[in-house]
């Protein structure tokens, strides 16, 4: 894991990782990014791995745990990231 105060660092990691062919960056516990660092340079950091996503033809996935933001903080991330209840549900595929 890389240490969650450097954001930039996680940032080029997962660049690399989409760049080599990668497909789903997933961002686990959002949480914790943001205890350790301030909402805004979270929010900052996912915009531009969105970008980056977007522009491989990729997935970002963000967990978070329900409550752990402030309201107008999840709703600015909702604004950014379609909100996704079941996930099983979203990654079904056909049979």
């Amino acid at each position: 894991m890389k240490q969650p105060t450097k954001l930039h660092v996680i940032l080029e990691s997962a660049v690399g990782f989409l760049r080599g062919g990668g497909k789903v960056v997933v961002i686990d516990c959002l949480e914790v990014l943001v205890i350790y660092n301030d909402f805004v340079s979270v929010f900052r950091f996912l915009a531009s791995l969105k970008d980056y996503a977007v522009n491989f033809h990729s997935l970002v996935l963000v967990t978070v745990e329900e409550g752990a933001l402030a309201d107008r903080e999840f709703r600015i991330l909702s604004k950014e990231f379609i909100p996704v209840k079941n996930l099983s549900s979203l990654l079904r595929t056909s049979s």
